[in-house]
């Protein structure tokens, strides 16, 4: 019998409740690992509460479980936030500066360098339009969630979520759960999401991505587009924009930018730029 969503739920209700974790038993033991690798979140879920809570044969429903956790996709991230950052690569082909510089240590270096700037009430966790280790705001999840990466954002806050639910039993509040927990969704709020910093690095490495892509141009270097997205991201393109005014062709190079910035007394912009692709 196959692992649909569909096929799952039909064989569960067929039984009782109590008789819940023995069918779930029976169709893993009918699996093979090409099925469990097929699972939807919502069958696998299903799965789950049925197996978790069953009162009979212990040993027998963890090894189940455990089935689901080796074969599925929803394997929770070992690395983060170098898992993220491979995942948002994987998801935006063609831009050579994202494939060569964004990585876990880009997304960590995001953070310390936000976290330098958080003033007085942001420390106390008082926060304005930008929020979480990231600070970033509702438009710019806006962008990653419903226009850059649906898709691939759903399938990570997927596995992160059902993941954590396999392994842990905890329904992490970085997703968005159904009343019977046996469906997950991203939260449309971006204040939810920074509840969850494994989803919270994907969402803050998409947006950088998206940057560096937006400061690809004909023959500026990789290394240099990374650095003017880090700029974009800080919120900073209009002072870096200024600061290419009279550069010519050295405006493509960030060296060159960065000294205007210094001289001009926007130093912090080049600091930050740097902190995040030393």
């Amino acid at each position: 019998m196959a692992l649909s969503t569909s096929e799952i739920s039909r064989a569960l209700a067929k039984g009782s409740k109590i008789q819940q974790d023995d069918i779930a038993r029976y169709l893993m033991m009918n699996a093979t690992s090409a099925d469990i690798s097929a699972l939807e979140a919502e069958g696998a879920l299903m799965l789950y509460n049925a197996l978790a809570y069953g009162n009979s044969q212990v040993a027998q429903n963890r090894h189940a479980l455990t089935q689901i956790q080796l074969y599925s996709r929803f394997s929770m991230p070992q690395n983060p936030p170098d898992e993220a950052a491979a995942e948002v690569v994987a998801n935006i082909p063609g831009v050579h500066a994202v494939q060569a510089h964004l990585t876990g240590t880009a997304i960590s270096n995001i953070y310390v360098e936000e976290g330098k700037r958080l003033n007085w009430l942001e420390r106390r966790g008082i926060d304005g339009d930008s929020i979480g280790r990231g600070q970033l705001t509702q438009k710019a999840y806006d962008e990653v969630r419903n226009k850059a990466f649906p898709g691939s954002y759903r399938d990570w806050v997927e596995r992160v979520a059902v993941g954590m639910r396999l392994q842990t039993g905890i329904c992490t509040p970085g997703a968005k759960w159904g009343p019977d927990f046996t469906t997950v969704a991203p939260h449309s709020d971006y204040a939810g999401v920074i509840n969850e910093p494994l989803i919270e690095d994907f969402v803050v490495g998409a947006y950088l991505a998206l940057q560096i892509k937006y400061s690809e141009k004909a023959g500026r270097a990789p290394k240099d587009a990374a650095r003017f997205g880090a700029g974009r991201y800080f919120g900073a393109y209009e002072s870096m924009s200024e600061a290419q005014e009279g550069l010519g062709k050295n405006a493509l190079h960030w060296p060159f930018v960065a000294l205007k910035l210094r001289m001009s007394l926007k130093g912090d912009i080049a600091d930050y730029c740097e902190g995040v692709f030393p």
